[in-house]
């Protein structure tokens, strides 16, 4: 298969056995498909189509779906041998193009065309050597702002992407972070922010093309202060909101619901409960006690949440 090859519909739909939830799997491909990172809206063309990334072929590509029909369109033709980061794919929320990373550049992809360019690589800055982290596109669908954290690999033993190996080693060595302002149409990078610390979880906001949220990264408990608040116009950099003793912030686990940042969220909507504490199952903390139960703000999820309609099909037996 190569770009702009259409794949017939692969899904079907059933009721979930233990809720009777009525459930539209669309992909059936015996290898493993996700769509974009929680926060990352992946609907394009006007909310009719939707990016699934899948391994097929042994090989990591992304697709557009058609709601409507189902339909796979393939977007781009990776091989066996390259590992494009897909699941932080992010949709420019004014034009049909998306933005992804492969090795150490960050790419833009013609959603209609499949036609790729890249916009900036980790190489273009002075300096130690730097990674590509999480990246968010403004409101306005010019500027890319993203996150490099400093090559680490040489001191550490770290595979971060495989069952977080190094990650409290990695947070504790301190490294240099840096926020860039990246050009959708020039490219280029200029560094907004730095400082001495893991950055991870970069979201723009999608009404404010100056104003987007980072988060300190490492063990929940050991991080006091995880959500920040960072406006370009102003250069300031302060809490998005001050965290006190005995929280737990983070965006998944037993510890914490999730409350998200929308278009229309407000603070008191967007506070919830701690559940009784303890590990969560995405918690690499290696180590160290929960704090106790208490108020829990979690990453923001600044995408628009649209509901598709989704058709009805031919029912499968389970």
């Amino acid at each position: 298969m190569a770009i702009g090859d259409v794949r017939r519909p692969e899904g079907h739909d059933y009721n979930d056995p233990e809720t009777n939830a009525h459930i539209w799997q669309v992909t059936d491909w015996h290898a493993h498909s996700h769509h974009p990172c929680f926060t990352n809206s992946g609907l394009w063309d006007g909310g009719r189509r939707l990016l699934v990334a899948s391994h097929r072929n042994n090989a990591r590509n992304l697709y557009s779906l058609e709601l409507a029909s189902g339909e796979l369109t393939q977007l781009t033709d990776f091989s066996p041998t390259d590992r494009p980061r897909l699941p932080g794919t992010f949709v420019n929320p004014v034009r049909d193009e998306a933005y992804f990373v492969n090795g150490r550049q960050l790419l833009a992809l013609d959603l209609r065309t499949g036609r790729q360019r890249s916009l900036f690589s980790a190489e273009q800055l002075a300096g130690p050597r730097m990674n590509l982290g999480s990246h968010s596109c403004t409101a306005d669908g010019k500027t890319i702002r993203a996150v490099l954290n400093e090559d680490l690999s040489e001191k550490l033993r770290l595979d971060l992407g495989h069952g977080h190996v190094g990650f409290p080693e990695y947070s504790a060595a301190r490294p240099l972070s840096r926020v860039v302002a990246i050009d959708t149409d020039a490219g280029g990078g200029r560094v907004i922010h730095e400082e001495r610390f893991w950055l991870g979880h970069m979201n723009t906001s999608p009404t404010l093309p100056e104003v987007a949220t980072v988060c300190h990264e490492g063990p929940w408990a050991k991080i006091d202060q995880r959500m920040w608040r960072l406006d370009v116009a102003t250069g300031e950099v302060s809490p998005l909101r001050q965290q006190v003793a005995g929280e737990s912030i983070g965006p998944r686990g037993r510890a914490s619901r999730r409350p998200w940042f929308v278009r229309t969220g407000s603070p008191e909507a967007n506070k919830r409960e701690c559940i009784p504490p303890g590990p969560g199952p995405d918690d690499p903390s290696g180590g160290g006690e929960r704090p106790a139960a208490g108020p829990v703000q979690t990453a923001p999820s600044w995408s628009a949440r649209a509901r598709p309609t989704c058709p009805r099909r031919t029912r499968r037996r389970r």
